[in-house]
């Protein structure tokens, strides 16, 4: 899933090279993308919440604010809580 992603990602950055925002945003998580693979064994999930600004911003012309997003988010995020729970009991 993490390499569809990352592919996904580098062919969004290629789409949208004229646009120097977008261009900005997608490089970033790019960058943040490989950060796990550089710094295998310390790595932390403080590092992806980084990503979240960039990921806010490579987004925001594609999320339309409906029922079924806010479900789709908040399902998200108490997934993650979830898994980051388990990470101190």
């Amino acid at each position: 899933m993490s390499i569809f992603y990352g592919v996904s990602v580098v062919a969004r950055t290629i789409e949208c090279r004229r646009e120097v925002w977008k261009l900005v945003s997608l490089f970033g998580l790019i960058l943040l993308l490989t950060w796990p693979v550089i710094m295998k064994v310390q790595y932390s999930s403080r590092y992806t919440l980084m990503a979240l600004p960039f990921l806010m911003l490579a987004v925001k012309d594609h999320y339309r604010i409906n029922s079924y997003t806010t479900a789709r988010t908040v399902a998200g995020g108490l997934i993650g809580a979830a898994v980051l729970w388990t990470y101190y009991y």
